[in-house]
C-alpha cells in the first residue's frame, strides 16, 4: 500500500494530504484559460509586428521636393536621389493627399 501512496501523491511526507491541492474544477478552467492565453499573447505580437513593418515602410517612402514623386528608397544614404528628376531629396514622410 506503501507504493500507492506515493503514487496519488498522499505519502507519508506531507502527512497524508495531496501534494497540489487542485480541485478539478481548477484543473479544468487551467486548461480553458492557456489556450485563451496564448491566442491573446499571438494576436498581440502580430498585432506589434504589423504596426512595426508599416512603420518601416512609412520611413522608406519619399516624396519628391522638386517634382512631387512618391518612391522607395532601401539605400542608407541622407540625401537620396529622386529616380524620376534625379534630385537629392531629405528623408521626410510624404504628404498626405
Amino acid at each position: 500500500m506503501g507504493r500507492r501512496d506515493i503514487l496519488l501523491g498522499t505519502g507519508r511526507e506531507t502527512g497524508g494530504a495531496p501534494l497540489i491541492p487542485l480541485t478539478l474544477s481548477q484543473i479544468v478552467a487551467a486548461y480553458a484559460a492557456g489556450p485563451v492565453v496564448a491566442l491573446l499573447l499571438l494576436s498581440l505580437g502580430g498585432a506589434w509586428s504589423r504596426a512595426r513593418r508599416a512603420s518601416r515602410a512609412r520611413r522608406r517612402r519619399i516624396q519628391c521636393a522638386h517634382c512631387g514623386t512618391i518612391y522607395e528608397n532601401f539605400s542608407p544614404e541622407p540625401l537620396p536621389r529622386c529616380p524620376n528628376c534625379v534630385q537629392p531629396n531629405e528623408r521626410t514622410a510624404p504628404s498626405s493627399v
